[in-house]
């Protein structure tokens, strides 16, 4: 099984032409770059940095959303990207950060050159709710006004239990937004989750224009229900953008149209590095 992998990885690039190729697309007329969130070759980075950081490379990637070090000091990490020629557009932090450590979070993003900077869970053990989801526009907004003296925007990542009712009407999600300051407090839209939830992304993107910094891009197995506020799910049910549920034409058009500047893919199935090629190959493909 593992020569079979290394195969099948061989000739998925050997037909993106290892070049930068793979990491655009062209949607609603104009081109667009494709980055990677690293978490979704996160087994491969554990074992071996340098050597998948070339493959992501090798890929095509020039742009990656850097979410961890694995076990490398930030410096250490961005020397090998550097080798690789590979930079840094988009950055995820744990919430305890943006709670404690906003200080260092800018000295991070400024040493990676990067200037956005997100959190992708405010969840604890239970449901959230409105208090919880008032703190955490509280503590996002606070942060961002301190990144912005150093140029860096505040990002949050959707991740589906956001898009529960909230008690006055609306969801929750619509409470974060009005209560998140433009410019200083933004999103990222993780398609997956959102629909999981039982929400349309291109209706959402079309609702709030311009508050949406980026896309996480990752298709839902075919079959799978949706309509949960959890959060989680099989990584199982990540397949390859064009083989699932979502309607990527629409929801990129949308994306473009309302002016999201930055789209990572990111699949946390267990065979990523498998279906990342065939993502990039669908995406390649739009118009």
């Amino acid at each position: 099984m593992h020569n079979m992998r290394k195969t099948l990885f061989a000739l998925a690039i050997a037909l993106c032409g290892a070049t930068a190729f793979a990491q655009t697309a062209t949607v609603a007329g104009k081109k667009i770059t494709i980055g990677l969130e690293i978490y979704s070759l996160r087994a491969l980075l554990a074992k071996d940095v340098p050597g998948t950081l070339a493959k992501m490379k090798a890929m095509g990637f020039r742009e990656l959303e850097v979410s961890g070090y694995y076990g490398m000091k930030p410096e250490d990490f961005k020397k090998e990207m550097d080798k690789n020629g590979l930079i840094c557009t988009s950055m995820l932090f744990d919430y305890g950060r943006f709670q404690q450590d906003v200080d260092g979070i800018v000295r991070e993003a400024k040493l990676f050159k990067c200037k956005n900077v997100g959190c992708a869970w405010i969840k604890g053990n239970g449901p959230v709710d409105l208090a919880q989801i008032e703190k955490a526009v509280e503590v996002f907004n606070a942060a961002g006004e301190k990144t912005k003296k150093a140029g860096i925007r505040v990002f949050y990542h959707t991740h589906g239990y956001e898009f529960a009712p909230a008690p006055n009407g609306g969801t929750l999600f619509d409470v974060m937004v009005a209560k998140a300051k433009p410019g200083i407090f933004d999103f990222q839209l993780d398609v997956y989750w959102a629909f999981h939830s039982g929400t349309d992304p291109a209706e959402l993107l079309a609702k709030y224009p311009k508050r949406f910094l980026s896309l996480h891009l990752k298709d839902m197995k075919k079959g799978e229900k949706t309509g949960f506020f959890t959060g989680s799910a099989d990584v199982e049910t990540n397949v390859a953008l064009g083989t699932g549920q979502l309607d990527f034409a629409k929801i990129m058009t949308t994306a473009v149209k309302t002016g999201v500047k930055q789209f990572f893919i990111e699949d946390e199935s267990s065979i990523a590095i498998d279906q990342i090629p065939q993502t990039l190959s669908y995406l390649g493909k739009l118009k």
